[in-house]
């Protein structure tokens, strides 16, 4: 990739300012000079803007490098054109920001771009979206914006950072460039693996504990304590052999047991039955004797049965009588509204008749009245046209005055718009004078590099005040794990002493008079131990003891060594955190100086801005009042013609108004009373035409309404007459059939059966039960003679005490069974699962021991004390310093090399990335650290250099034929600067364009081609350049 031009449109310092990359190709050492914060970064801020949309620091966005003094009309864009693999590119971008709308006003303006590629000079693609523009750019230069910027440039003395770095933050920057976090998750997810497996193994080890302790044993077979597990399933397996006999023996007893309980149980359920033959005979002949008692009474319910159903079949005709009576009474209230309505309708039709002769009596005076009403319309119009004229008089008057009123109020206006223009002028020309952006620059450029060690440090601080917290977590964690640790000691020695007594005890209880003891030999004993009232302790216990004691001093002796390593962390930390303060303030409160050079900086920003807002405004305002002072001076031009306009109105709307008033008659009335009176005429005449209407309709409808009533009354007359004789004829008739039916009963009679009849279905079925019940009795009581025949009755209380005797041995021989199968159920259950799990878990252990060795040596628990990201990164370390020490042997004529420290440290975070360097000289390798300021340069370019090389290669080969060192001179003496500029001199010849961006003195004489950043102090810079030639 070869850089040919850059160009800054109202970005940061620049108006439009563009860099030609192309005239110094011939020159690859240039320096790019100019007085601090005038905007030499700014340079290759917008040259990774161009490309990836950020900035070179990374610390300002695109929209605040937006230049202070540029207005909404103005647009920021920055434009790179570069030359790469055959093809030339051009590429600009424009950040978000507030721009002028064609309409007026601002409106805000996304982030814009644009690529486009040119093949032989012409356009062969373009790309206007940033979804598309992204992944191209990567496609061309395989970098990421982190990556471009660590080959391009080397940003104020950074580049010696990663020389000095520790194996940490070596990492870091590392693992940034080369991606090599997957290798940090294959650690976590191996750790993770381990975890879970030795988790699984010890879960599983307690559940076969757990199971084992559950196992039922005979006596005989019990395992010894603390036997293995092995041993214990192998007395398992005996037990499981035993108890399977002892339930082969149990199922035959239970068998015997069995068929004398059949035995038994038969001879009771026959007994049983013939007894129920018994008691059935005698029931059956109680009931037939209950029924023939019954008899009279039944017949009687069979003489009403009758008599119900009879009523229940001819209720329907009582209840059509009753229809036919409301029918006719209905009939007889009918008519007697007929009659009434008659008469209604022949009062309506006279007053009908009435009506329509006062009517006619009033056509004479409709007449005149119709007449006068056309005259009045005739004259109507004239009237009309005198009021339209004499409105448009006024009209024409008060227009005048407006237009008047008009004129002053718009000479008024012009003469405010052009005072107010002249203010705003003087306004500008004062704050243009107070512009401090220069001032706030500078500030800003300091903050920005001291933000960088201010984080460090508060995270530092942070980092420190965690580990005193962890350092005196530690301690109350060692004093309690040591308290822990003498308790379970005590524990353990108690309960060791205590059973060792009770053996003593118990073997002191066992000595013969006169036979040797097996302690001391001796045939005398004088004072044998004697076992004491305390509970017997069990080798379980003493063992569980033994183990909580171990695990106590295992986890005192972590503690301890917890504490010892958060002691070195804060040691380190307070180290740390010291150094940073001094870089921070030489004297005095580090915080507090920062955040006065931050509130410094917020205060000449916020000032800044308040001008820019104010500058803005001011120049917003001046457009809006010279447009202001034009509108009002078009406004009284026109105020002038309509002023014209209305006066020559007014004097023809006079004399039109004197002509139309002589054309009218003499005794012409108002246009106010002859619309009052013709309203009048027109009123009455209508009125007089709708009560002619209404009279003729309520005339016809009274007539109509007589005779419909008329053929009404008749028709109703007929069907109360047909209606009565029915009613009369149907009433006899059900009367004899009453009478006949039931026994010379009446029709109330028949009413009061009627209220019975919901009787029937009872009565009906209480006979036919009877009916069945006697059948049913008479046929028990020959089954049950059939069933007795010559038997006599048993006793069922012998019977049943012989067979409950049967059911009891049956039930033990059960509850035997019982126990015996259940306990072998449950042992062979416990036994399955506890060998399969066995043999699961022993591979499990073997498998969860393979992982936690494998992860701890992934984690950097080796000898050479180096994870498996580490040794990746140590691997990408040893390819740069090989590319390095290519370089770094021209510079320094062979005297150094680099080397990787071979030797671990103390701990993980310093092992692995530190670097040394072989001095041929003295034939012996020492630190980075020990070397000159001018060497300390060259060792940290040759490095970079290196770094950024590799980074390309592992891209794919990505060449960038530039490199920019900015502001790394400041801190060397003269002689280290010499020797830095004879390494910079001696790097020309490798075809990679060198810029060197400093404000020292020294450079701006010794490098004769130059790019020269000059600032106003207004704010904004411009370019220049010099070359030695020109």
């Amino acid at each position: 990739m070869q850089l040919q031009t850059l160009q800054m449109e109202f970005f940061g310092p620049y108006r439009n300012a563009t860099v030609n990359f192309e005239r110094f190709a011939k020159t690859p050492l240039f320096l790019i000079s100019g007085n601090t914060g005038s905007g030499k970064t700014t340079i290759f801020d917008g040259l990774v803007f161009a490309l990836y949309g950020d900035t070179s620091g990374d610390q300002r966005t695109g929209e605040e490098l937006r230049a202070n003094f540029a207005t909404p009309k103005e647009k920021t864009r920055v434009t790179l054109r570069f030359h790469h693999n055959g093809h030339d590119y051009e590429i600009w971008r424009e950040p978000a920001q507030l721009l002028a709308k064609k309409q007026g006003g601002v409106t805000s303006k996304p982030m814009n771009a644009c690529l486009t590629v040119y093949t032989d000079g012409k356009e062969s693609g373009q790309w206007t979206k940033k979804r598309d523009i992204a992944p191209r750019i990567n496609q061309l230069l395989h970098l990421d914006a982190d990556q471009f910027r660590q080959i391009i440039l080397l940003p104020q003395g950074q580049f010696r950072q990663f020389l000095d770095a520790n194996s940490d933050d070596k990492g870091k920057l590392l693992q940034r460039l080369f991606g090599t976090g997957l290798y940090a998750r294959w650690q976590d997810a191996m750790n993770q693996q381990a975890k879970e497996a030795v988790a699984k193994v010890k879960q599983a080890t307690d559940r076969l504990v757990t199971l084992a302790g559950q196992f039922a044993y005979d006596a005989d077979r019990r395992p010894a304590d603390g036997a293995t597990l092995s041993d214990q399933i192998a007395a398992m397996k005996a037990t499981v052999a035993a108890l399977t006999a002892q339930q082969s023996a149990q199922q035959a007893a239970l068998k015997q047991a069995t068929a004398k309980y059949e035995q038994a149980n038969t001879a009771y359920q026959s007994g049983q039955q013939l007894q129920q033959a018994f008691d059935a005979q005698q029931a059956a002949q109680a009931a037939l004797a209950r029924l023939a008692a019954d008899g009279p009474a039944r017949a009687e319910k069979t003489a009403l049965l009758a008599k119900l159903e009879w009523v229940d079949t001819h209720s329907g005709d009582a209840d059509r009588l009753i229809s036919q009576e409301a029918e006719l009474t209905q009939l007889e209230a009918a008519l007697t509204n007929t009659r009434a309505a008659l008469k209604q309708a022949e009062q309506s039709l006279t007053e009908a008749q009435q009506t329509k002769q006062a009517l006619a009596a009033q056509t004479d005076e409709m007449t005149a009245a119709s007449k006068r009403e056309t005259q009045l319309s005739s004259i109507r119009p004239q009237l009309e046209r005198v009021a339209r004229l004499a409105q448009a008089l006024g009209e024409a008057q008060n227009q005048q005055e407006e237009t008047l009123e008009q004129q002053q109020t718009a000479q008024h206006a012009v003469d405010q718009a052009k005072a107010a223009l002249q203010a705003n002028a003087d306004a500008l020309e004062t704050l243009t004078k107070a512009d401090q952006t220069a001032v706030l620059q500078t500030k800003a450029q300091q903050l920005a590099s001291l933000k960088p060690v201010h984080d460090q440090w508060r995270h530092v601080a942070s980092e420190l005040k965690a580990a005193q917290g962890q350092v005196a977590t530690a301690q109350a964690w060692v004093k309690t794990a040591n308290a822990a640790a003498e308790a379970a000691q005590a524990a353990y020695t108690q309960l060791h002493d205590d059973q060792l007594r009770a053996r003593i005890a118990s073997l002191a209880a066992q000595l013969t008079p006169g036979a040797a003891c097996p302690v001391c030999g001796s045939t005398e004993h004088p004072h044998p131990a004697v076992a004491t009232e305390t509970a017997v302790v069990t080798d379980e216990q003493v063992e569980e003891a033994d183990y909580a004691r171990q695990k106590a001093q295992a986890d005192l002796a972590s503690g301890k060594a917890d504490l010892a390593q958060a002691q070195t962390t804060v040691a380190k930390l307070t180290d740390q955190e010291q150094a940073l303060a001094t870089e921070l303030a030489a004297t005095g409160d580090p915080e507090q100086a920062f955040q006065q050079l931050t509130a410094d900086v917020d205060k000449l920003q916020q000032e800044a801005d308040s001008q820019k807002r104010q500058l803005t405004k001011l120049k917003q305002q001046a457009a809006k009042l010279q447009t202001n002072q034009e509108d009002a001076e078009a406004t009284l031009k026109h105020a002038d013609d309509a002023f014209h306009r209305a006066d020559a109105a007014l004097t023809g709307a006079e004399s039109a108004l004197k002509t139309a008033q002589q054309a009218l008659p003499k005794d012409a009335p108002s246009l106010s009373t002859l619309n009052a009176e013709l309203t009048r005429l027109q009123t009455k005449l209508k009125a007089f035409a709708d009560d002619q209407a209404k009279s003729e309709t309520a005339l016809s409808t009274a007539k109509q309404a007589v005779a419909s009533a008329k053929a009404t009354q008749t028709a109703q007359d007929s069907q109360h007459t047909q209606t009565q004789t029915a009613l009369t004829a149907a009433k006899t008739a059900f009367e004899q059939a009453v009478a006949d039916n039931l026994d010379g009963a009446t029709v109330a009679d028949f009413a009061e059966l009627r209220h019975q009849v919901d009787q029937i279905t009872a009565i009906r079925a209480d006979l036919e039960s009877a009916k069945t019940a006697a059948t049913t009795q008479t046929a028990l009581l020959k089954q049950a003679k059939a069933q007795i025949g010559d038997a006599e009755a048993p006793d069922l209380t012998i019977l049943a005490r012989q067979r409950e005797a049967a059911s009891t041995a049956q039930s033990q021989a059960q509850a035997d069974m019982a126990t015996a199968q259940s306990a072998l159920q449950q042992d062979q259950h416990l036994l399955s699962q506890i060998d399969a799990a066995y043999t699961q878990n022993q591979d499990a252990q073997t498998r969860a021991e393979s992982l936690s060795a494998l992860a701890s040596v992934m984690n950097g628990n080796n000898e050479r004390k180096l994870s498996l990201e580490r040794f990746v990164l140590r691997a990408y370390l040893q390819e740069v310093l090989t590319v390095a020490n290519t370089r770094l042997g021209n510079l320094t004529a062979g005297r150094y090399q680099f080397q990787l420290h071979q030797e671990p440290g103390s701990h993980r975070n310093d092992s692995g990335l530190e670097i040394d360097v072989y001095d041929d000289e003295v034939g012996a390798t020492r630190s980075v650290h020990t070397l000159s300021g001018g060497e300390s340069f060259i060792a940290a370019l040759s490095l970079a250099l290196a770094l950024g090389e590799v980074i390309q290669r592992e891209a794919g080969g990505v060449s960038i034929d530039a490199l920019f060192v900015d502001e790394g001179f400041g801190s060397l003496d003269s002689t280290s600067l010499h020797t830095a500029m004879e390494a910079l001199e001696t790097i020309e010849g490798q075809a990679r364009m060198i810029g060197i961006i400093s404000h020292v003195a020294e450079l701006r004489a010794s490098v004769p081609d130059q790019l020269q950043v000059t600032a106003s102090g207004t704010g904004e810079s411009t370019l220049r350049e010099a070359h030695a030639d020109r």
